[in-house]
């Protein structure tokens, strides 16, 4: 596919979410966690449940709370305490 039709795809793409979503950032970044997590963004999703923790844009959808996961470093810290 060639970068400009994808650029064209991928605007479309954002006004139909922004759209579909009736301009709620919470819903916004639903769509686009459940899209991180199909793609194996682990890390990313928890980079974004801290931002949307510190802005209050928590998620109305049980799926989406706590999509991130633990980091590797969190489960070994969880398990040092539980000793």
């Amino acid at each position: 596919m060639k970068s400009e039709h994808k650029t064209e795809i991928k605007k479309s793409l954002g006004v139909s979410i922004s759209k579909v979503c009736e301009w709620d950032g919470s819903d916004i970044l639903d769509i686009m966690q459940i899209a991180l997590e199909d793609s194996n963004f682990h890390d990313v999703n928890r980079a974004i449940e801290k931002v949307r923790a510190d802005l209050s844009l928590i998620s109305n959808m049980s799926y989406c709370l706590g999509i991130g996961g633990e980091s590797p470093e969190e489960k070994a810290f969880e398990q040092w305490q539980n000793k």
